[in-house]
């Protein structure tokens, strides 16, 4: 690709809306282009600004979309319609179940185990269970998991997975993250599921 010019958009802030102007480049012989700083600043198709799309994503996790764009009014003073609001949760969501499904191929792949990404805790705590969903079409199972610990400064951190697969290739994606958050280093790992296929948590010896 080669650059073109820059060029001017609109973009939706906590602050407000703000121009942006960024180097824009195309490639004449197959008519792709892109303008990097949109991919670098996690601009997505919608004009909003990483934060403001950042809160969003996290006040949808508790409220409806519609009850999300008021507390982000009422918050922010930014108007952001719930249709807005929609797209980007599943935007969002669908880049990270991407993320999960190919880390979750590499390991099949080589089987490396990833790393912790944080201090190791002395318990760790993991919990899997299966609920219903509504679809567009109808009742779906979906499966949930939490992963939860307490820091040095007895402080709770937490981390929640749901994806609509079956219990074997979410258990694997469940301790694909418990990787990350020490499972391998805790001394102490207390497993709560149920009579589930929740593979690799079935024969690994954990307490349950």
């Amino acid at each position: 690709m080669k650059f073109v010019q820059h060029r001017s958009r609109d973009i939706h802030s906590l602050l407000g809306w703000i121009e942006l102007k960024r180097a824009y480049y195309h490639c004449a012989q197959c008519g792709a282009s892109c303008a990097p700083y949109d991919q670098t600043s996690g601009l997505g198709s919608q004009q909003l600004s990483s934060a403001l799309a950042k809160a969003c994503c996290m006040l949808a996790v508790d409220d409806s979309f519609e009850q999300t764009s008021r507390k982000i009014e009422n918050l922010f003073g930014q108007q952001v319609c719930d249709d807005t609001i929609e797209q980007v949760v599943h935007q969002v969501g669908g880049r990270i179940s991407a993320q999960q499904e190919d880390e979750l191929k590499r390991f099949f792949e080589d089987k490396k185990v990833p790393q912790a990404q944080v201090e190791p805790p002395a318990c760790l705590y993991i919990a899997a269970d299966g609920t219903t969903a509504h679809e567009k079409d109808g009742w779906h199972e979906a499966k949930t998991g939490c992963i939860y610990w307490y820091d040095e400064d007895s402080e709770r951190q937490s981390r929640y997975m749901a994806g609509f697969c079956d219990s074997q290739r979410f258990g694997w994606m469940l301790w694909l993250e418990a990787c990350k958050c020490g499972v391998c280093e805790a001394k102490e790992v207390v497993y709560l599921g149920d009579g589930a296929g929740w593979a690799p948590w079935g024969w690994r010896g954990h307490s349950q």
